[in-house]
């Protein structure tokens, strides 16, 4: 698959106060452990994607090797580095004509930030796509290609 795209399209109030929220599946990067319906905000600002802690040794998603470390900032300004997982990442509704891929994920409480969220898709795994934002259409568009 050279090219692939998804639209996602929003209320411009949900759009202006929560971003683009997506629905994805991730899953053990071997064995077939899933969690479907993660709710996922696609963040440009975030240099990482994180998932809340629970998530990776539910799915016994394997550190990666050679140790790789995310440098988080946290919520209240602090710093913690805390170690990737590989997993897949798998776009729910609108997004299921993207591709399966493969994604380093951090555990991070994000729910801090919004109660409604499991998972930040940061520019690590956005570097797959060109992101098309269009704030008055109130929609996000993600264009996969080939190699990031």
């Amino acid at each position: 698959m050279a090219q692939a795209s998804a639209k996602w399209t929003y209320t411009p109030d949900v759009f202006w106060r929560w971003g683009a929220v997506v629905t994805v599946t991730l899953t053990h990067p071997v064995t077939s452990r899933s969690a479907a319906n993660l709710r996922a905000v696609l963040d440009s600002g975030s240099p990482y994607t994180v998932v809340q802690p629970q998530v990776i040794p539910a799915l016994a998603l394997p550190e990666v090797v050679p140790r790789d470390l995310a440098h988080l900032r946290l919520f209240d300004g602090t710093q913690r580095d805390e170690p990737r997982h590989a997993a897949r990442l798998n776009f729910q509704d609108e997004g299921k004509g993207l591709p399966i891929l493969p994604v380093k994920v951090a555990a991070l409480d994000v729910k801090k930030a919004n109660a409604s969220l499991e998972m930040v898709i940061g520019r690590d795994t956005l570097a797959y796509f060109t992101m098309v934002h269009d704030g008055p259409g109130a929609a996000v568009t993600l264009i996969y290609q080939l190699t990031p």
